[in-house]
């Protein structure tokens, strides 16, 4: 039996160093939210006009771009499996990582294009995993940050937790997105997907 090699913490950061190389992570992450002098802008939203924390143009202009991409290759080849999203604080020489995530091409169930990526140009309740709604990102975020929203029934800790940390390092807090198509398909390692042997 073959033994598989071990991850060792110099090993993880060399990956992720190669990976913030390979797709310019530092370089092409933006701004989070939508500022000024230090204070994050708010919108209502829905029915009952909610608080909701603004992204910045910025991102949600780098998102859209990115999905549509994915539309584009969806509707043509169905190469591309979706977005790797990445929060993170930019460092003179290292992007620190804070949430990564993905958000797939199709939907779990019926494996039709994904409602997460679906018409973001005129629904941003979902927003590519970042939208406005519960259960999205912005709209947690939003609930656990501003005053008029109803308690929320499940447990948000971990969002809770980094809405303190996010607020604090405001300014520092950047977003980059990335459209992949490597998969995991069989017959290929995470290590040849990003072109590590």
């Amino acid at each position: 039996m073959q033994s598989q090699p071990r991850c060792t913490p110099t090993s993880s950061i060399s990956i992720w160093l190669d990976f913030c190389q390979r797709f310019r992570v530092t370089e092409a992450a933006v701004l989070l939210f939508d500022e000024s002098d230090g204070l994050v802008k708010v919108r209502p939203v829905g029915r009952s006009q909610r608080p909701t924390l603004c992204r910045s143009p910025a991102m949600e202009a780098l998102v859209r771009s990115e999905v549509d991409a994915i539309v584009k290759d969806h509707r043509e080849h169905g190469n591309l499996d979706g977005l790797i999203y990445i929060m993170g604080m930019k460092r003179p020489d290292l992007f620190l990582p804070l949430y990564i995530g993905k958000a797939e091409t199709l939907g779990r169930g019926d494996k039709n294009f994904s409602a997460n990526l679906a018409n973001l140009s005129r629904d941003t309740s979902k927003f590519a995993r970042w939208g406005d709604g519960y259960a999205y990102y912005i709209g947690d975020l939003s609930g656990c940050a501003l005053l008029g929203h109803p308690l929320i029934s499940k447990p948000i800790n971990t969002v809770t937790g980094q809405a303190h940390y996010f607020f604090r390092c405001l300014r520092t807090v950047r977003f980059c997105v990335n459209k992949y198509g490597f998969g995991l398909r069989p017959g290929i390692s995470v290590g040849q997907a990003y072109g590590r042997s």
